[in-house]
């Protein structure tokens, strides 16, 4: 791997660590996604949805799981489960 593809291959594990933080961010910052995300979560509890969007975010990219973080930086969020790219999403 040369220089050039290893900047950006760890540049992506950082991202995909830290993943489901990032979508409950991007929530969070449209109006739009957070009105959506007040309403499913008035319908079925946030625990329900926040778990949902994590099994999404995991099950869509095909991505391993490899800890949790108690720490986001999402106010929508707890915690997180980090990920790292599996085998089947290279």
């Amino acid at each position: 791997m040369d220089d050039i593809d290893y900047l950006a291959e760890a540049s992506l594990e950082q991202i995909v660590d830290r993943l489901t933080d990032l979508v409950f961010i991007q929530i969070e910052k449209n109006a739009e996604l957070q009105f959506t995300y007040n309403q499913l979560s008035n319908l079925h509890s946030e625990d329900v949805v926040n778990a949902n969007i994590g099994k999404y975010v995991r099950g869509r990219l095909a991505l391993d799981n490899i800890g949790r973080c108690d720490n986001p930086e999402s106010n929508l969020i707890q915690s997180y489960e980090r990920h790292r790219m599996g085998a089947q999403s290279l």
